[in-house]
C-alpha cells in the first residue's frame, strides 16, 4: 500500500453548482474504506481547506503528514487493498465539464 497525493489549483478545482468530495472506496464492493477516524471524504461537504492560492493538496496516506490540515486528510490502512479514490461532483456545471480535467492521485515515494 502507498500513500498518494490530489493536488488542485484553484483553477483546477472540480466546477461543481452544490459540491464536490474526493472519497476512498474498496474496488471489490465500492464502499468506504474503513479506518479508525471514520473519515471518508474531502471536499465542499466532507471539510477541506483551501491554501492561500485557493486551490487544495488532498493526502490519501496512513499516518497524517506533517503541517497538513485534518480536513485535507484521508487516512487508510496499510492492509487496505485495491483502494479506489472517487471525484464526485454533485450538480455539475456542464459548459466548464468541457474543458476541466480531473486531477491525477500521484503516488508519494518515501
Amino acid at each position: 500500500m502507498h500513500d498518494y497525493i490530489v493536488r488542485m489549483t484553484k483553477d483546477e478545482l472540480p466546477p461543481a453548482k452544490a459540491f464536490w468530495s474526493l472519497t476512498l472506496c474498496d474496488l471489490d464492493q465500492g464502499f468506504f474504506m474503513p479506518n479508525d477516524r471514520k473519515k471518508y471524504s474531502v471536499g465542499k461537504n466532507g471539510g477541506m481547506k483551501l491554501d492561500k492560492d485557493g486551490g487544495i493538496t488532498n493526502y490519501i496516506a496512513a499516518e497524517k503528514p506533517e503541517d497538513v490540515p485534518d480536513e485535507n486528510w484521508l487516512p487508510i490502512e496499510r492492509k487496505d487493498q485495491d483502494l479506489s479514490p472517487q471525484l464526485r461532483l454533485y450538480v455539475p456545471d456542464l459548459e466548464k465539464m468541457k474543458a476541466w480535467k480531473a486531477p491525477r492521485a500521484e503516488r508519494i515515494t518515501n
